[in-house]
């Protein structure tokens, strides 16, 4: 069940912010993640490096004490979980003859050098 959360919402929860840039990059971040469903990393990176808040954590704070922690646990239940690479038998088998030759062509190189 989706949790609906908008950026007004959080932005009237927010604290006093004396710091302009650490107030425009809570901004974003705000955005990016509720809006634009980015995901929480990437948008207080992104936020971070846009208005140049040095440490990004306190924008990471911030968001936290913003954003509802039922909100945090549902977009990690919605995640996709990640499938590990499955690599075909002529793939395992082209890597393997690649990394022989490779072998093979330093030890002939050396080879060439040494006379």
């Amino acid at each position: 069940m989706a949790i609906l959360f908008t950026k007004q919402q959080a932005m009237k929860e927010l604290p006093f912010i004396a710091d302009i840039a650490l107030f425009k990059g809570v901004d974003l971040a705000l955005w990016l993640y509720l809006d634009k469903h980015w995901s929480f990393k990437n948008a207080v990176s992104k936020a971070a490096e846009k208005h140049a808040v040095k440490p990004k954590v306190a924008i990471e704070r911030i968001l936290r004490q913003v954003i509802p922690e039922e909100l945090f646990l549902d977009r990690m239940d919605q995640a996709i979980p990640r499938k590990p690479k499955s690599v075909s038998k002529e793939t395992a088998i082209m890597g393997q003859k690649l990394r022989k030759m490779e072998v093979e062509a330093k030890v002939h190189v050396v080879d060439i050098t040494r006379r």
